[in-house]
């Protein structure tokens, strides 16, 4: 097969000291971490690569691997995002920065002050979409932002009836925005989506107080009953506000062998790779039969 050279543009802010560098050094650095038929890099205010790959699709996951090696990273030591950074990352094509608060897979949070601080340095033609779906989880912590409570014209918020009110398989959500950025959702969203089963299914659910309150003291007293079962085995957890915990278990490899271990004793975890975070697994709080029965397998698995 005939090899087409392709170009790929990645209009981000890069890693300090790559910026500085020459794009010579930066080729010898992805020719060291295993990248192939890198053909020229050029540093501007974006980091242009030329590959020399077989496909398209080829190229697009070196690019994409790229990407996750090098790229600014807006998640900080502590798994929260770094609103910062974020902010001084946007340009003049900028036109959507979506935040996920509580963030899904490592249950963090960004706080009001925060939040704050980052819409006040965002213009108003950029979008924000804030998907909250877990927003029911934490809406009593007063550092929380809701963001309902800034009626920003700027901001679309999304929430879902698939967590807190045990809906998933209804497929039920719904999105709280200004008339004008309604519009235009209205303009292209499917004519009969959510169905009417779903809407009376949302509208009871609604309306049942003691169930969504059972769900969240269940969910209290087991993110504080997994977290205390995670100290006594060593393990290094992410302090939760959403309906899970994440692990940091130092490798993929270490990751991948309790997923399979876990999996034979009919448990099943969330690996992290697909969320560029290979070392993490996410466990989801269960009612109490199934949090023994998942304590249970993971103390054999890792004897």
């Amino acid at each position: 097969m005939d090899r087409t050279m392709l170009t790929a543009r990645i209009y981000v802010t890069l890693k300090p000291g790559v910026l500085d560098a020459q794009g010579d050094t930066v080729k010898s650095a992805l020719e060291t971490l295993g990248f192939k038929g890198v053909e020229e890099v050029r540093i501007g205010k974006f980091m242009l690569v030329t590959l020399n790959s077989a496909t398209r699709e080829e190229a697009k996951a070196q690019v994409e691997e790229m990407c996750r090696r090098l790229l600014a990273n807006p998640v900080i030591e502590d798994y929260t995002f770094d609103l910062e950074a974020l902010a001084s990352a946007i340009t003049a094509k900028t036109k959507i920065i979506y935040l996920c608060n509580p963030n899904n897979p490592t249950g963090t949070i960004f706080k009001r002050g925060q939040f704050e601080r980052f819409v006040k340095q965002v213009p108003e033609h950029v979008l924000i979409i804030l998907d909250e779906a877990y927003y029911e989880f934490t809406r009593e912590n007063p550092e929380y932002p809701d963001s309902m409570t800034y009626r920003l014209d700027n901001v679309v918020t999304l929430r879902t009836f698939s967590k807190a009110y045990g809906m998933a398989g209804v497929r039920l959500g719904y999105g709280l925005g200004h008339d004008y950025l309604i519009g235009f959702v209205n303009r292209i969203k499917l004519p009969f989506e959510p169905n009417i089963l779903a809407q009376h299914a949302g509208l009871a659910a609604l309306a049942d107080e003691d169930f969504l309150k059972r769900s969240l003291n269940n969910n209290t007293q087991v993110l504080k009953f997994l977290a205390e079962e995670f100290d006594r085995l060593g393990l290094k957890h992410i302090p939760s506000s959403a309906n899970f915990i994440m692990v940091d278990f130092e490798s993929r490899e270490k990751v991948e062998r309790l997923h399979n271990s876990l999996l034979r004793r009919g448990i099943a975890i969330r690996p992290l790779a697909a969320f560029g975070l290979p070392h993490c697994f996410r466990v989801t709080c269960g009612l109490p039969e199934e949090n023994e029965a998942f304590l249970k397998a993971l103390r054999m698995a890792l004897k």
